[in-house]
């Protein structure tokens, strides 16, 4: 159940680059280059990442930016997934992580589950998931999980 975080990451890159390439926006996903585990179900994991790529793809235009960034802060693997698209509202960050909360109105629909799908899981494996967006220029979500 050990996965390493590079690992990850290259799935991650693997998985969901022909769809991030369809939509026209730019996809990097960096790497560790060290070793480190995380104690965690790799599908679970691979969801929690497709759903942040497919609200970055939804809110991103062509031409746009899409960047996975992974370090290491003590016994943790801090994993940022940003974008350069329209930004969350002030008014909507809080509520971002609530279950079927959408941004209706917005350039995407949704059915508000992705992101509150993605914080059950973060939770469950001891980590913590937050949201930082500055309005018309992207949003970064920043994820923490402990490491072996």
């Amino acid at each position: 159940m050990a996965l390493e975080v590079d690992e990850l990451l290259a799935l991650v890159e693997q998985k969901n680059a022909p769809e991030v390439d369809v939509a026209g926006i730019h996809f990097t996903v960096g790497r560790l280059g060290e070793s480190a585990k995380l104690m965690a179900q790799r599908e679970k994991l691979l969801i929690l990442f497709e759903n942040l790529i497919y609200n970055a793809i939804s809110f991103t235009p062509p031409g746009g930016n899409l960047s996975i960034t992974p370090r290491l802060e003590g016994a943790s693997v801090v994993i940022e997934v940003s974008d350069t698209g329209c930004g969350i509202a002030p008014g909507h960050l809080p509520h971002v992580f609530e279950q079927f909360y959408t941004t209706r109105g917005q350039t995407s629909e949704g059915s508000g589950l992705g992101l509150y799908i993605c914080k059950l899981t973060v939770e469950e494996l001891g980590g913590s998931i937050e949201a930082a967006s500055t309005l018309d220029a992207g949003a970064v979500f920043t994820i923490r999980l402990p490491i072996q």
